[in-house]
């Protein structure tokens, strides 16, 4: 729905999602396939000996071209493996890869800033760096000992997600399209909606985020958790899809 004094399209997420779960019961057999190759690709990598090892690279990449595919299925773009959109969609990802990092390290210095600051006047600590210490050392307890530190991340997660993750998966979909790949198109052609893209945030990465941290905490029911991250997440490329056609085909 375009808004007549802007001329920015709003997304409506009701009727996204409602969209969505019909084109899934549609393509029912086709996005069961896609969602067991996804979910063995998953499982591949606890024989392959874990994130650390070559062979969680090698899952990387082939999961890497699963979406590829998948997406261009969704819009009957043949072949549906295609070398060059491959290679053009790696900027966009680098782009991508580099924002969440930029933002996770700025995150991870947070909790620093008292340090940075300079060490505040207290008699124990004058002309000492005895405050430094005590502070890591608080701050080391702190993050191990209490749960809510980990919520709070994964909620400045949500909240930053439409800038970092969402919109710029547009820019990413547009590359496998065989269309120019850049962020900057992405944001611009989205712009105006910010809340809708927090709600799905809310609706896709909160589900992964307590999916993850069961998996954590109850480590029997890490492979259940990974085999449900892969539902919700093909479920989400469904919608990004439709956002996709929304922005750049309507």
């Amino acid at each position: 729905m375009a808004n007549s004094e802007t001329d920015e399209k709003q997304l409506e997420v009701r009727d996204l999602l409602r969209e969505s779960a019909e084109y899934v019961a549609k393509q029912w057999k086709i996005l069961s396939l896609f969602t067991i190759a996804a979910i063995i690709l998953n499982l591949l990598i606890y024989p392959l000996g874990g994130t650390k090892s070559y062979g969680f690279g090698a899952v990387m990449i082939a999961l890497y071209l699963l979406e590829s595919a998948f997406f261009r299925f969704f819009f009957d773009k043949r072949p549906y493996l295609q070398w060059r959109p491959i290679m053009r969609s790696l900027a966009p990802s680098l782009k991508v890869v580099f924002l969440a990092a930029v933002f996770a390290l700025l995150l991870s210095l947070l909790p620093f800033i008292p340090l940075l600051l300079g060490i505040p006047y207290f008699k124990e600590y004058t002309n000492s760096l005895a405050y430094a210490d005590d502070y890591l050392l608080f701050l080391q307890r702190y993050m191990q000992e209490v749960p809510l530190v980990d919520w709070g991340l994964n909620a400045i997660l949500i909240l930053i997600a439409p800038i970092i993750l969402f919109r710029p998966m547009l820019a990413w979909i547009a590359a496998i399209m065989g269309r120019r790949g850049s962020l900057r198109v992405a944001w611009r052609m989205s712009r105006g909606n910010y809340g809708q893209f927090l709600s799905l945030s809310f609706v896709f990465l909160a589900p992964l985020m307590i999916l993850y941290h069961i998996a954590e905490v109850v480590p029997e029911l890490e492979i259940g958790a990974d085999i449900l991250s892969v539902v919700v997440a093909m479920f989400m490329n469904v919608v990004l899809a439709k956002i996709y056609k929304i922005f750049y085909q309507d």
